[in-house]
């Protein structure tokens, strides 16, 4: 049997974990939000976005919305942005806060 020279040795410590908010857009429909909803950005690691994806569904099942869609902005969608864009995303819970205000809608309920 012949020894894994790659196995032998000092081993490099596992790299330290970073996790970089990503870029979610949500939009939900509601009657009278017309034919293309209305749409929400906002920044969040993606267990905290499958929080909001959990909001979402909740409002739906409670018939406060009719639909809604949610998933990461391509990056190919947001090469056009600049930095100032990007810093003013805010999280899930002050954008669908500002969303349900603007259409009444209870989060919490």
């Amino acid at each position: 049997m012949t020894k894994n020279p790659n196995l032998d040795g000092p081993k490099s410590p596992t790299p330290v974990k970073v996790y970089e908010p990503r870029i979610w857009k949500a939009r939900i429909w509601k009657t009278g939000t017309g034919v293309a909803g209305a749409g929400v950005i906002f920044k969040a690691p993606y267990g905290v976005a499958m929080n909001a994806a959990s909001v979402l569904a909740r409002a739906s099942a409670r018939g406060q919305i009719r639909r809604y869609q949610l998933g990461p902005v391509p990056p190919s969608e947001m090469r056009g942005w600049g930095r100032e864009e990007r810093a003013a995303l805010t999280r899930y819970e002050d954008a669908f806060e500002a969303l349900g205000e603007l259409h009444q809608i209870d989060w919490e309920a």
